[in-house]
């Protein structure tokens, strides 16, 4: 699953271990490193290469609750050092949506500073395009469909608050607890 679905794989780990159902995280990060070991990606194909960086994106994201709190580099740091030791590889093969997740990654464990964030924030502007209004596509598609996703991630990248905000915790709202899987009819 991990080699189909990275990303929603991880979201679903995460979401678990938010529900307090289970936590698999431990067990999710080895079998995500012993499907993708970092020395065979030279041997991954573009679209693995890709749901690999997207796997790992989803790591930070569904740990922070998805950019409601920042996470902790003792736990999540390995991928920031993944992302730092082969930024050439990664920004070579990267769109822009992946481009703005990495740098949001950054973000989330506190390092505004780092140059690879730097690089995301100059690659996503140098990609807009004032005509459109929007980054395209990599194939020069301007449809608001289809650029929804990259363009709300580069907005988040490029005007990343000072803190973040917890979202509604809908688990609270007794209108749809029903249809929490934790709940008991």
């Amino acid at each position: 699953m991990i080699r189909a679905w990275a990303a929603q794989s991880a979201n679903y780990v995460y979401w678990l271990r938010k529900l307090g159902i289970v936590d698999h995280s431990k067990a999710f990060k080895q079998a995500f490193l012993a499907a993708y070991p970092d020395d065979e990606d030279h041997q991954l194909s573009r679209w693995h290469l890709k749901n690999k960086l997207y796997g790992l994106t989803h790591f930070v994201f569904a740990g922070s609750d998805y950019y409601q709190h920042h996470v902790s580099l003792a736990e999540f740091g390995w991928i920031l050092d993944y992302f730092e030791t082969n930024q050439k590889l990664i920004l070579a093969v990267a769109t822009d949506d992946i481009a703005a997740e990495l740098g949001l990654c950054f973000l989330l464990m506190k390092q505004s500073e780092h140059p690879i964030v730097k690089l995301t924030k100059a690659r996503l502007i140098n990609s807009y395009l004032a005509a459109a209004g929007m980054i395209p596509s990599v194939s020069g598609k301007v449809e608001l469909a289809t650029a929804e996703h990259r363009n709300v991630l580069a907005y988040m990248l490029l005007t990343w608050p000072k803190s973040l905000t917890r979202g509604p915790i809908f688990s609270q709202f007794e209108p749809i607890q029903r249809y929490l899987p934790t709940h008991h009819h």
